[in-house]
């Protein structure tokens, strides 16, 4: 017997319920892209949204708990495959300004195999290597190998220090001074009001009397 055909357009079955969340193709598509764009217009776009007003569609997408908990799953893994605490920065920082370039050197002054380096030294130390031969010949006349030049261009270890010097743990650079002026602050507000606000209902010895209609009276600036 011949299978039956699918009559059903490409834009139809993205709208085919795939997961027990109850998110269909699209929707699914939608929330990475919204998570990697940032863009719910675009990211709607991108899904294959028809509907002439994008923003409006993309926020009624995003209205559903379904598409705001799978949006919220996404942002959440999606930093946690790229989180750095801030000790984990400032270590590899110190690191790369403590690394003696004499670990990447053999003892006949050589450059060691990359895969001999220390790891602070092959995670981001060295900025490029560039290698020149040099040829010659032989008592035979064949082309051979005479001698070979590596020059290694390393990172600014000037700037590593500037950024180790500005994070923000380190506090040998500045001394920190902490004041607590709550207590100050409402002595202060206290002595204000006592000085300038007057019951309400009552005028301040010389003060004119308004004219017009009185408006609202404040009486203390600590109210509330």
């Amino acid at each position: 017997m011949p299978k039956r055909k699918s009559s059903a357009t490409p834009d139809a079955r993205l709208d085919d319920v795939v997961d027990a969340g109850g998110l269909t193709y699209r929707e699914e598509l939608f929330c990475h892209l919204y998570v990697e764009l940032a863009n719910a217009s675009e990211a709607y776009r991108r899904a294959g949204g028809k509907a002439a007003r994008p923003d409006v569609a993309s926020a009624q997408m995003m209205a559903r708990p379904a598409v705001a908990r799978r949006i919220a799953d996404l942002r959440e893994r999606r930093l946690a495959a790229i989180d750095f605490s801030a000790e984990e920065v400032l270590s590899r920082l110190v690191g790369q300004v403590r690394a003696d370039l004499r670990d990447i050197f053999a003892d006949n002054g050589s450059i060691k195999p990359v895969a001999d380096w220390p790891p602070v030294w092959r995670h981001g130390l060295i900025a490029g290597i560039e290698q020149f031969e040099e040829y010659g010949e032989d008592g035979d006349g064949n082309r051979i190998v005479t001698g070979v030049t590596k020059k290694v261009k390393l990172a600014d270890r000037t700037r590593i220090l500037e950024l180790a010097g500005k994070h923000v743990d380190i506090s040998a650079w500045r001394e920190r001074v902490q004041i607590d002026t709550s207590e100050t602050m409402r002595a202060m507000l206290e002595s204000f009001a006592r000085d300038t606000w007057v019951p309400a209902g009552e005028t301040a010895p010389g003060a004119r009397q308004p004219s017009g209609p009185a408006g609202p009276v404040v009486a203390s600036v600590l109210d509330g």
